[in-house]
């Protein structure tokens, strides 16, 4: 058995078929199913029948009918020489005739498919080159040319002419000559006068930061604010054109002069006083003259 006829087989088995179904799914006669799937070549007539035999079985069983056909075109010299030997033994029935006549139709489209495509293209290129070349031109037969409705004469236009009027120019008119203006000066306007402005007057700001308990007194403007004793963490803000303290604890409370850091003015218990006021644009910081105040 050739490798062409196991495949066959092996395919037919597979999908569990019997050659009695595929004689009658196909129209190829049992004896000719044999003769492929035992590669026994010399049964068919010519190899043209075989190989549509061979497409129409090998689209039954869903192989590829062109890799099938490249095997029966390796093993078929094998049995040229067998068939030549042998007696024909082979007779066409009515399905297998058809088959055959379907092989030999699908060559023969091929080729007259390629064969008037060719003779359009000379058809059409012919044409093209000769009305190009100037070698062909559609002319009328002489019985057209005796039509009523043909006409072959060119006709003839009369030019005809008009005369147009001559366009005379209208007389310009001279432009006088200008005259002088007289330009009178206007006065400028003057931007009004801005009063000056008077200068505010810097005041001082004063801000408490409690680092321990501590008692004190503020005076701003020479007028007594605030006297209080204030707790770690508690803060104070007084502001004027002089601010006057006194801190029990010097070293319990931090200063903040117009946002200026003045750090820790006293030791711990320390009893200090001092006045910050502006001298022009300078400011100052000074000590009072102490007075007897009872510290609690």
């Amino acid at each position: 058995m050739s490798e062409l006829g196991t495949v066959l087989r092996s395919r037919r088995e597979e999908l569990g078929l019997t050659l009695a179904q595929v004689e009658i799914a196909t129209h190829i006669r049992q004896k000719y199913l044999v003769a492929l799937e035992e590669g026994n070549f010399a049964v068919f007539p010519d190899p043209v029948h075989a190989r549509g035999f061979l497409r129409n079985y090998a689209h039954h069983l869903g192989l590829d009918p062109q890799e099938l056909l490249e095997h029966f075109d390796t093993e078929l010299p094998k049995y040229e020489t067998l068939k030549l030997t042998q007696e024909p033994s082979f007779e066409l029935g009515p399905l297998d005739f058809d088959l055959s006549i379907k092989e030999h139709r699908r060559s023969w489209q091929h080729v007259s498919f390629w064969l008037a495509l060719l003779a359009l293209v000379i058809i059409f290129g012919g044409g093209f080159w000769l009305t190009q070349t100037g070698r062909f031109s559609l002319t009328l037969p002489p019985i057209w040319r005796q039509l009523p409705f043909v006409s072959t004469e060119t006709p003839t236009v009369t030019p005809t002419w008009t005369l147009l009027p001559t366009h005379i120019p209208a007389p310009t008119a001279t432009p006088a000559p200008p005259t002088a203006t007289k330009v009178v000066p206007q006065a400028t306007p003057t931007a009004p006068a801005t009063a000056t402005p008077t200068p505010k007057a810097k005041t001082v700001q004063l801000h408490v930061i409690a680092t321990g308990t501590t008692w004190l007194r503020a005076i701003v403007n020479g007028q007594t604010t605030e006297e209080i004793t204030l707790q770690s963490g508690d803060e104070r803000t007084w502001e004027g054109r002089s601010v006057e303290l006194r801190l029990g604890n010097a070293g319990g409370v931090k200063l903040l002069i117009n946002g200026q850091d003045q750090g820790v003015l006293g030791a711990e218990g320390e009893v200090v006083d001092f006045v910050w006021e502006f001298h022009g644009q300078k400011l100052v910081r000074s000590t009072p003259t102490p007075t007897p105040v009872p510290t609690p």
